[in-house]
C-alpha cells in the first residue's frame, strides 16, 4: 500500500519529539492482538509511559522497489492514537538468528550489484548461552558505507512514512 503522507508536509523548522518513556515491543510481538490488548491496558494505566516502539525491517516496509507497505504501522498508530499514545519506529539495520533469519533489506537492493550484497554477515561470536554453543550462529549488518545502500534506505524511504 502506498501512501501520499510524506515528512515534507511539516512546517519549516517543525521538529517531532515527544520525550518520555515508551514501551519496547518485541519484533515478535508487533502483529499479537492479545498481547497488545494487555500492553493498551497497561498504557493506560501508566501515564508515565508515553507510547510504544516498534520495530520494522527494512524490507518489511518496501517489499519491492518504490512500493511502500505502511498498513501495520497505520494499524498501530491507529489503535495508539485511541489511547492517546504515540509511535516511535524503528528500522532495524541487523539482524540475529541464522538460519531463520529475516531478510533486512529488500531484495531489489541485495541484487543491485552497487550495493555489493547490501549487508556484511558477523559471528556470533565465541562462548555459550544457555549452556548452548554459538558457533554458527550467525547475524548481518547494512553496509551503511555504501552510498547505494544508504541512498535507497534515507532517500527512498523517509520521504514516504506517514507524517
Amino acid at each position: 500500500m502506498a501512501t501520499s503522507a510524506s515528512i515534507s508536509s511539516l512546517a519549516p523548522g517543525a521538529v517531532k519529539w515527544h520525550p518520555g518513556h515508551y514501551a519496547a515491543v518485541d519484533k515478535k510481538q508487533n502483529d499479537k492482538s492479545a498481547y497488545l490488548k494487555g500492553l493498551y491496558v497497561d498504557l493506560d494505566a501508566t501515564p508515565a509511559l508515553r507510547g510504544v516502539l516498534l520495530r520494522f525491517t527494512w524490507s518489511e516496509l518496501e517489499p519491492t522497489r518504490g512500493n511502500y507497505d505502511f498498513s501495520a504501522i497505520e494499524k498501530h498508530l491507529s489503535e495508539l492514537a485511541a489511547h492517546h499514545k504515540q509511535l516511535i519506529l524503528l528500522v532495524e539495520t541487523k539482524s540475529f538468528g541464522y538460519p531463520n533469519e529475516v531478510p533486512i533489506v529488500p531484495d531489489y537492493v541485495l541484487n543491485d550489484p552497487q550495493s555489493e550484497g547490501a549487508v556484511f554477515k558477523f559471528p556470533a561470536g565465541p562462548g555459550a548461552v544457555n549452556g548452548q554453543r554459538r558457533t554458527g550462529r550467525r547475524g548481518s549488518n547494512l553496509k551503511l558505507w555504501n552510498p547505494q545502500v544508504y541512498e535507497c534506505l534515507f532517500t527512498a524511504i523517509t520521504p514516504s512514512l506517514p507524517a
